[in-house]
């Protein structure tokens, strides 16, 4: 669409939720949030696993339960304030697990995470089919015998808002996108 500016920003769910009420975003892709306002509309977008990954080679790479990596380091990719509703700390408090003592925070950068999980002993928790996609740079899923917890993401706007013909054209491309590589 010409003359259309696309803006993608990384935001906290909060800070998503008061740009969508104040008109600064059109539309927020985050996770499926369970006690939404009123106010907002949610449309699922996709919904996979969650999964442990390493780098090829790792030495606990033969693990098969949770509690068996719980002395290594781990990447944390959330700020300190979203961790208490992350995925790790979901993962472990399922299983009734204190957390990994050694947590390495790399919360504004994906490359950083990825080039220690590649390239180093830290462990994360990556999508499955992020997973997949980085396995080549020679980072492997772990073979756990635990379900992992999943990840639910939804297109979150204002119920009052209608959408832009460049905002619905979005939605469709980001709906396009994930059925082409999710099947």
């Amino acid at each position: 669409m010409p003359n259309v500016s696309l803006h993608l920003e990384e935001v906290t769910v909060p800070d998503a939720l008061a740009q969508l009420h104040n008109g600064t975003l059109d539309i927020a892709a985050m996770h499926h949030v369970p006690a939404l306002d009123r106010e907002f509309t949610q449309t699922p977008l996709l919904s996979t696993e969650f999964t442990v990954v390493m780098r090829d080679g790792h030495p606990l790479a033969h693990a098969r339960r949770l509690e068996d990596l719980l002395d290594a380091e781990w990447i944390v990719t959330v700020g300190a304030e979203q961790f208490p509703h992350s995925v790790m700390m979901a993962m472990f408090e399922a299983r009734g697990l204190p957390l990994p003592k050694r947590l390495l925070r790399s919360p504004m950068s994906f490359a950083v995470t990825l080039g220690l999980v590649a390239r180093s002993d830290v462990i994360g928790c990556f999508t499955r089919p992020l997973a997949a996609m980085v396995a080549p740079l020679g980072i492997r899923t772990a073979d756990l015998d635990e379900t992992m917890p999943r990840f639910d993401l939804s297109i979150i706007a204002r119920r009052d808002l209608l959408p832009t013909p460049a905002v619905s054209q979005f939605v469709t491309c980001l709906q396009r996108a994930v059925n082409e590589t999710l099947g």
